[in-house]
Protein backbone atom coordinates (compact mmCIF):
# COMPACT_ATOMS: atom_id res chain seq x y z
CA UNK A 1 0.00 0.00 0.00
CA UNK A 2 1.16 3.52 -0.67
CA UNK A 3 -0.58 5.04 2.34
CA UNK A 4 -0.69 4.45 6.08
CA UNK A 5 -1.96 1.01 6.95
CA UNK A 6 -3.10 1.95 10.47
CA UNK A 7 -5.80 4.41 9.39
CA UNK A 8 -6.58 6.86 6.64
CA UNK A 9 -6.01 10.59 6.89
CA UNK A 10 -8.86 12.62 8.30
CA UNK A 11 -10.78 14.83 5.88
CA UNK A 12 -9.31 17.95 7.47
CA UNK A 13 -5.78 16.54 6.98
CA UNK A 14 -6.59 15.76 3.34
CA UNK A 15 -7.99 19.26 2.78
CA UNK A 16 -4.87 20.80 4.30
CA UNK A 17 -2.64 18.73 2.00
CA UNK A 18 -4.78 19.48 -1.08
CA UNK A 19 -4.52 23.21 -0.30
CA UNK A 20 -0.76 23.02 0.29
CA UNK A 21 -0.42 21.34 -3.09
CA UNK A 22 -2.63 23.96 -4.81
CA UNK A 23 -0.52 26.76 -3.33
CA UNK A 24 2.80 25.13 -4.22
CA UNK A 25 5.15 26.19 -7.00
CA UNK A 26 4.00 23.15 -8.97
CA UNK A 27 0.59 24.74 -9.44
CA UNK A 28 1.53 28.41 -9.44
CA UNK A 29 4.07 27.74 -12.21
CA UNK A 30 1.67 25.45 -14.08
CA UNK A 31 3.95 22.42 -13.84
CA UNK A 32 2.14 19.22 -14.73
CA UNK A 33 2.98 15.71 -13.48
CA UNK A 34 2.96 14.57 -17.14
CA UNK A 35 5.52 17.19 -18.19
CA UNK A 36 8.52 15.41 -19.70
CA UNK A 37 10.74 18.39 -18.78
CA UNK A 38 9.55 18.59 -15.17
CA UNK A 39 13.00 17.72 -13.81
CA UNK A 40 14.73 20.33 -15.95
CA UNK A 41 12.18 23.00 -15.00
CA UNK A 42 12.86 22.27 -11.33
CA UNK A 43 16.65 22.15 -11.96
CA UNK A 44 16.88 18.58 -10.74
CA UNK A 45 19.06 15.83 -12.17
CA UNK A 46 17.71 12.29 -12.46
CA UNK A 47 19.78 9.13 -12.34
CA UNK A 48 18.59 5.52 -12.61
CA UNK A 49 20.79 3.05 -10.75
CA UNK A 50 21.09 -0.67 -10.14
CA UNK A 51 22.68 -0.35 -6.70
CA UNK A 52 20.68 1.17 -3.85
CA UNK A 53 20.03 0.28 -0.22
CA UNK A 54 17.70 -2.76 -0.19
CA UNK A 55 14.77 -0.94 1.45
CA UNK A 56 15.03 2.21 -0.69
CA UNK A 57 13.56 2.65 -4.15
CA UNK A 58 14.29 6.34 -4.65
CA UNK A 59 16.07 9.24 -3.00
CA UNK A 60 16.55 12.98 -3.30
CA UNK A 61 20.04 14.16 -2.39
CA UNK A 62 22.40 17.09 -2.91
CA UNK A 63 23.78 17.43 -6.45
CA UNK A 64 27.54 17.41 -6.95
CA UNK A 65 27.68 19.18 -10.31
CA UNK A 66 26.83 22.79 -9.40
CA UNK A 67 24.30 23.00 -12.27
CA UNK A 68 21.41 21.29 -10.47
CA UNK A 69 19.66 22.00 -7.20
CA UNK A 70 19.42 18.31 -6.36
CA UNK A 71 19.73 14.76 -7.62
CA UNK A 72 16.95 12.19 -7.73
CA UNK A 73 18.25 8.62 -7.78
CA UNK A 74 15.82 5.82 -8.58
CA UNK A 75 16.06 2.09 -8.98
CA UNK A 76 16.33 1.30 -12.68
CA UNK A 77 13.18 -0.84 -12.61
CA UNK A 78 11.16 2.28 -11.67
CA UNK A 79 12.14 4.18 -14.82
CA UNK A 80 8.67 3.83 -16.33
CA UNK A 81 6.75 4.53 -13.10
CA UNK A 82 6.03 8.10 -12.08
CA UNK A 83 5.12 7.71 -8.44
CA UNK A 84 8.66 7.22 -7.09
CA UNK A 85 10.13 10.30 -8.78
CA UNK A 86 7.05 12.45 -8.10
CA UNK A 87 7.42 11.46 -4.44
CA UNK A 88 10.97 12.86 -4.50
CA UNK A 89 9.75 16.00 -6.26
CA UNK A 90 7.26 16.45 -3.39
CA UNK A 91 10.21 16.34 -0.96
CA UNK A 92 11.95 18.97 -3.08
CA UNK A 93 8.92 21.28 -3.14
CA UNK A 94 7.70 20.83 0.44
CA UNK A 95 10.79 19.92 2.46
CA UNK A 96 13.57 21.73 0.60
CA UNK A 97 11.63 24.53 -1.10
CA UNK A 98 11.29 25.40 -4.77
CA UNK A 99 14.47 27.01 -6.12
CA UNK A 100 16.59 26.00 -3.12
CA UNK A 101 19.55 23.62 -3.09
CA UNK A 102 19.01 20.21 -1.58
CA UNK A 103 21.23 19.91 1.50
CA UNK A 104 20.03 16.63 3.02
CA UNK A 105 18.94 13.23 1.73
CA UNK A 106 15.31 12.09 1.53
CA UNK A 107 14.69 8.40 0.78
CA UNK A 108 11.56 6.62 -0.38
CA UNK A 109 11.22 3.13 1.02
CA UNK A 110 9.99 0.22 -1.04
CA UNK A 111 6.24 -0.26 -1.31
CA UNK A 112 4.77 -1.31 2.02
CA UNK A 113 7.76 -0.13 4.07
CA UNK A 114 6.72 3.49 4.58
CA UNK A 115 5.79 4.04 8.21
CA UNK A 116 6.59 7.69 8.94
CA UNK A 117 3.65 10.10 9.10
CA UNK A 118 5.65 12.72 7.15
CA UNK A 119 6.43 10.19 4.42
CA UNK A 120 2.74 9.27 4.24
CA UNK A 121 1.90 12.96 3.72
CA UNK A 122 4.43 13.12 0.88
CA UNK A 123 2.83 9.98 -0.59
CA UNK A 124 -0.60 11.61 -0.38
CA UNK A 125 0.62 14.76 -2.13
CA UNK A 126 2.37 12.72 -4.84
CA UNK A 127 -0.84 10.78 -5.57
CA UNK A 128 -2.91 13.97 -5.47
CA UNK A 129 -0.50 15.67 -7.89
CA UNK A 130 -0.56 12.74 -10.31
CA UNK A 131 -4.36 12.33 -10.01
CA UNK A 132 -5.64 15.87 -9.41
CA UNK A 133 -8.78 16.33 -7.34
CA UNK A 134 -10.66 18.25 -10.04
CA UNK A 135 -9.93 15.63 -12.71
CA UNK A 136 -10.94 12.69 -10.53
CA UNK A 137 -14.04 14.57 -9.38
CA UNK A 138 -15.05 15.19 -13.00
CA UNK A 139 -14.46 11.53 -13.90
CA UNK A 140 -16.56 10.45 -10.91
CA UNK A 141 -19.37 12.80 -11.94
CA UNK A 142 -19.37 11.25 -15.43
CA UNK A 143 -19.38 7.79 -13.87
CA UNK A 144 -22.19 8.65 -11.44
CA UNK A 145 -24.31 10.24 -14.21
CA UNK A 146 -23.76 7.48 -16.78
CA UNK A 147 -26.84 5.75 -18.16
CA UNK A 148 -26.66 2.85 -18.47
CA UNK A 149 -24.29 2.68 -15.52
CA UNK A 150 -20.67 2.52 -16.66
CA UNK A 151 -18.91 -0.73 -15.73
CA UNK A 152 -17.05 -0.09 -12.48
CA UNK A 153 -14.01 -2.18 -13.41
CA UNK A 154 -13.69 -0.50 -16.82
CA UNK A 155 -13.94 2.88 -15.09
CA UNK A 156 -11.12 2.03 -12.66
CA UNK A 157 -9.01 0.47 -15.45
CA UNK A 158 -9.49 3.62 -17.52
CA UNK A 159 -8.19 5.77 -14.66
CA UNK A 160 -5.29 3.36 -14.14
CA UNK A 161 -4.31 3.72 -17.76
CA UNK A 162 -4.82 7.50 -17.85
CA UNK A 163 -2.69 8.13 -14.75
CA UNK A 164 -0.36 5.10 -15.01
CA UNK A 165 -1.17 4.05 -11.45
CA UNK A 166 -2.05 0.79 -9.73
CA UNK A 167 -5.60 -0.28 -9.02
CA UNK A 168 -4.95 0.23 -5.31
CA UNK A 169 -3.74 3.81 -5.85
CA UNK A 170 -6.70 4.68 -8.11
CA UNK A 171 -9.30 3.23 -5.73
CA UNK A 172 -7.70 5.01 -2.78
CA UNK A 173 -7.76 8.29 -4.68
CA UNK A 174 -11.42 7.76 -5.64
CA UNK A 175 -12.26 7.24 -1.96
CA UNK A 176 -10.30 10.34 -0.96
CA UNK A 177 -12.01 12.51 -3.58
CA UNK A 178 -15.45 11.18 -2.61
CA UNK A 179 -14.71 11.95 1.06
CA UNK A 180 -13.53 15.45 0.21
CA UNK A 181 -16.59 16.13 -1.96
CA UNK A 182 -18.95 14.79 0.72
CA UNK A 183 -17.33 17.21 3.15
CA UNK A 184 -17.97 20.07 0.71
CA UNK A 185 -14.42 20.57 -0.55
CA UNK A 186 -14.18 22.28 -3.94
Amino acid sequence: MIFRKEKNFTVSEMIRMEEELKCSALYTLGLNADDKDLFAKLQLEVEYVDDMDDDNEAELLPADDGRHLGLIRLRRELEKYRFAYIHEIMHFIFDVGYGKKVTETFARKRKGKTNSYDEQKINYKAAAYIMPYSQILQALQEYDDSVPKMDELKFVRGLQKRYEQSETAVIRRIREVRSLKKYGYC
